[in-house]
């Protein structure tokens, strides 16, 4: 157990991996990617949805699916805000934000 806690504040002094500008541009970029992932997956449920709609079917779980794409899409927003307001140099808060 001492080991294992040696071994972490070890791990813990050592440099960071990247710098804090290389860093925020980093987690910037990944937020803007899951962004137009999300936007990517409402405009496909959209699509679907049309489509269904045109073929007179019934569209209450496409109606679904465009409403929980909705939902990730206004998460992935947050998520982007978050970084990019976010000034603090821990990987942790600014990769996993709390609302």
């Amino acid at each position: 157990m001492e080991e294992q806690k040696q071994i972490l504040k070890k791990q813990l002094e050592k440099e960071p991996l990247f710098e804090t500008g290389e860093f925020r541009i980093l987690v910037l970029a990944n937020r803007v990617f899951i962004l137009l992932l999300t936007l990517w997956f409402l405009y496909i449920n959209y699509k679907t949805y049309k489509y269904i709609q045109e073929s007179n079917n019934d569209t209450k779980l496409s109606k679904l699916q465009l409403f929980s794409s909705f939902i990730l899409v206004i998460g992935a927003i947050i998520g982007l805000y978050i970084a990019n307001s976010n000034n603090v140099n821990q990987s942790v808060n600014i990769e996993n934000p709390e609302i």
